[in-house]
């Protein structure tokens, strides 16, 4: 009888350290990396620890409720057998591989839970919302594209070329962007005269621009309400109305987040619902704006010399020419070539276009020149090439743009 008591004293002991007492399992722990998923297709494993014998249910579904359909490893619409997968753990660990599929994006939950008649329960420190339920979801996000292109407000310039960078935001990995831009001038006769690079590109010609509408009138007041936060920040400058008029460029000093009120440097008149253009300029604020980790690295800008050929002798000032696509006219070009008259200030005063043909005026006689000389302009071009590298370290979660500001630092030539 003593025997007996004592054989039922250290089994029930048993039972409590193995946390099985009164025949009721404990799963004590579910591990499965919950960080967000990239586009791609990837696996993780599901790891889940407790008493030899637990017995749970695993189901796993989209946001579209496509089940996973564990005999396939894949998701599917539809609700079988196959996708409710009933574990009992015949060790105190079992590993589960999931299968989640290549998307441009979506959220997967995972579903664990026990029946009445499993006689197992999820203890607290498992992270399960009560005995019989553990929840969690992961999201999945697609890669986004991060273009980098320069922008022009005027009409001379060819189509511009752009650079683009495609990955997720869970990237960690640097990419570093090289940079090589043709800036083209139109070769046309109302556009042709040239570009005229009057300074190196800076940090600040870069920009990112957003849009954000107006949330009630205001009137001489530097504060106003708006719709929507997204992507703006302090430092960022409003740079265009769609009704009304703006008052200088006034930048945002302030943002309340509650109220979804932006504190302008300068006092505006707005009306209630109209678009503000607001852009974020140099890369500080643009990081800030829009979440990137970007470095800009020192960009420079060369002009390609520019050459044409005298086609007839000239008589004057006047020297007509087998093409002028380029040259700006209005004193800031200058030219060299054998027999050029330089002796004084010499720039080309004004251009007749032409692809083929055409004139200039100089300041000074040029009757020495003779017919197929090749002079040499140096104020303008037709091409100006851009270059530079541009360093990401963090990515956006959505597609986002940098533009670069030709007009900050190139000037489109004229006739005169």
């Amino acid at each position: 009888m003593a025997h007996n008591i004592y054989h039922q004293s250290l089994q029930q002991t048993l039972d409590i350290e193995r946390g099985v007492l009164n025949n009721t399992f404990k799963v004590s722990s579910f591990k499965i990396n919950k960080n967000n998923l990239g586009a791609a297709a990837i696996s993780r494993q599901l790891t889940i620890s407790g008493d030899k014998g637990s017995k749970f249910n695993i189901q796993v579904f989209n946001s579209s409720n496509a089940f996973y359909d564990f005999t396939q490893n894949s998701f599917s619409a539809g609700f079988t057998s196959a996708k409710n997968l009933v574990v009992k753990m015949n060790s105190t660990q079992f590993n589960l591989s999931i299968d989640f599929p290549a998307s441009s994006g979506d959220t997967y939950h995972i579903l664990i839970f026990t029946t009445p008649d499993s006689n197992t329960e999820f203890t607290r420190a498992s992270g399960a919302a009560d005995k019989q339920i553990f929840h969690k979801t992961i999201s999945q996000v697609s890669s986004a594209t991060l273009k980098y292109e320069p922008t022009n407000a005027g009409s001379g310039m060819k189509t511009m070329p752009s650079t683009s960078v495609v990955s997720s935001p869970i990237n960690n990995e640097t990419i570093t962007s090289d940079i090589e831009w043709t800036i083209e001038n139109i070769e046309n006769d109302s556009n042709g005269f040239g570009l005229r690079l009057i300074r190196q590109p800076i940090d600040t010609d870069w920009y990112f621009q957003t849009t954000e509408t107006v949330d009630g009138a205001i009137s001489s007041a530097t504060q106003v309400k708006v719709d929507d936060l997204t992507d703006l920040t302090e430092g960022m400058v409003i740079t265009a109305v769609s009704g009304g008029s703006l008052s200088g460029t006034p930048k945002i000093i302030a943002i309340d987040t509650n109220t979804k009120t932006l504190t302008l440097s300068a006092a505006q008149t707005f009306s209630d619902g109209i678009t503000l253009t607001i852009q974020a300029r140099g890369s500080s604020v643009i990081q800030n704006a829009i979440g990137v980790g970007l470095t800009i690295g020192s960009f420079t800008a060369t002009s390609t010399q520019l050459t044409k050929t005298v086609r007839t002798d000239p008589s004057g000032t006047t020297v007509n020419l087998n093409g002028t696509y380029g040259i700006s006219g209005g004193s800031h070009v200058k030219i060299k070539g054998v027999n050029v008259n330089n002796n004084g200030t010499n720039t080309v005063q004004s251009v007749t276009a032409s692809s083929s043909a055409g004139s200039m005026v100089m300041q000074l006689d040029q009757t020495g020149l003779k017919t197929g000389t090749t002079l040499y302009f140096k104020g303008s071009a037709r091409i100006i090439t851009i270059k530079g590298t541009i360093t990401i370290n963090e990515y956006p979660t959505s597609n986002r743009d940098i533009n670069l500001n030709l007009d900050n630092f190139i000037t489109l030539g004229a006739a005169s």
